[in-house]
């Protein structure tokens, strides 16, 4: 119940059903024992990733031991005739793309250089998708107006020297592919990806298979995934496409004089995007003159970010027309349902170990596991259909 609705009205559900009428279960009872639950969950689930790391010769935080040799051999393991059947033949992207640049005028149509890329077969392929929430914190003590360095302090033990104490992060991992979808959860991008390594290792799909992360263009997650998963061959991260968009809107209204100048560029400037051109976006960008511009602003923070994701941004357009995901939609959805539909809004603030705790149940009941932890104490890393 307290997967849906708050502890007050989880407990005043439950004392109604056991016609409890004095000492009623108050809802820190009922807290308290999600919190527990939950802990319990997050230990095993890390306890499996130990155990799943080490059996496939893995470092404790999800690095192949040694990474030469790993990829050495993942490399001679694959046929080149496998590789082949993982990715979309060039026929059928040359077809594409004759049919879609058949009926647009030469600015609208795809560039022939996006015929280059790689494009995943979906049936091979397995897709991530990160996401990070915030949801308030809840204070350590009621004492009003704490000493400058006690909050430092309080900074400090939450890892985040300098860094707010207002909020804390939960990651969520929606991993997809042909066998059905999984989500994890956890503390921190890092303590996710680690997960997500064990249990693609798990399901064998760490190698030969296409590996698609899709992120929102946050420069943490974005380091993060890059410094620990420099060792996977393979591996892309795409820009999801409605966050790009949203970006450019979101800079543009700071930067311009009004929205029907806003709008006027967005119409020129979100198709060269959507077709990958990121060389022509910026130009265009550049082009702009100053009488567009609010005073003291110019296009700079909007070009630094295309060119800080250059590499992440594919042709939308033939991925579309391949049926190629171009959105991180799912892991999005995924926050939603196991994070944020409970912990944010309303005035709520949360413990570190309760928010983990209540993300890590809410995970279960949507990885359809929550059964078999009731009954056995047994999270069932199994894909969901």
């Amino acid at each position: 119940m307290a997967s849906e609705m708050s502890y007050a009205n989880a407990t005043d559900l439950l004392n109604r059903v056991r016609h409890v009428g004095h000492d009623p279960t108050p809802p820190r009872t009922a807290a308290a024992i999600v919190e527990r639950e939950g802990a319990a969950v997050q230990a095993q689930m890390e306890e499996w990733a130990t155990e799943t790391l080490k059996a496939h010769h893995f470092s404790e935080d999800g690095r192949p031991q040694p990474v030469a040799e790993w990829e050495y051999a993942q490399e001679m393991s694959i046929p080149e005739s496998r590789i082949t059947e993982m990715v979309i033949p060039e026929s059928r992207i040359q077809e594409v793309m004759a049919a879609y640049n058949a009926a647009r005028p030469e600015g609208q149509r795809i560039p022939m250089e996006a015929a280059k890329q790689r494009y995943e077969d979906p049936k091979c392929a397995v897709n991530v998708s990160l996401d990070d929430v915030g949801v308030k914190r809840q204070k350590e003590t009621r004492k009003q107006g704490a000493a400058p360095q006690a909050r430092a302090a309080e900074n400090d033990a939450h890892g985040m020297p300098g860094a707010s104490p207002r909020y804390l992060h939960n990651t969520i991992a929606h991993i997809q592919s042909a066998l059905g979808t999984y989500v994890l959860n956890g503390q921190g991008t890092i303590a996710v990806l680690r997960l997500v390594v064990a249990f693609l290792l798990h399901c064998s799909l760490l190698s030969g298979c296409p590996v698609q992360f899709f992120v929102d263009g946050q420069r943490t997650l974005q380091a993060a995934m890059l410094e620990h998963l420099n060792w996977l061959p393979g591996k892309r991260i795409i820009l999801d496409w409605y966050h790009l968009r949203k970006r450019c809107e979101q800079e543009l209204s700071t930067a311009l004089r009004g929205r029907f100048v806003r709008n006027a560029i967005l119409a020129q400037l979100l198709p060269l995007l959507w077709l990958g051109r990121v060389d022509a976006s910026i130009n265009y960008l550049h082009s702009l003159g100053a009488e567009s511009f609010k005073a003291g602003q110019t296009p700079a923070v909007l070009i630094g970010y295309l060119e800080r994701n250059r590499e992440y941004v594919y042709c939308y357009a033939l991925r579309k027309q391949l049926g190629l995901r171009n959105s991180s939609n799912c892991g999005e959805k995924a926050n939603d349902l196991c994070v944020a539909a409970r912990q944010k809004h309303q005035g709520m603030s949360w413990s570190t170990p309760g928010s983990v705790a209540l993300a890590s149940i809410l995970t279960l009941r949507r990885n359809r596991a929550l059964a078999s932890w009731c009954t056995e104490r047994r999270v069932d890393f199994q894909w969901v259909a």
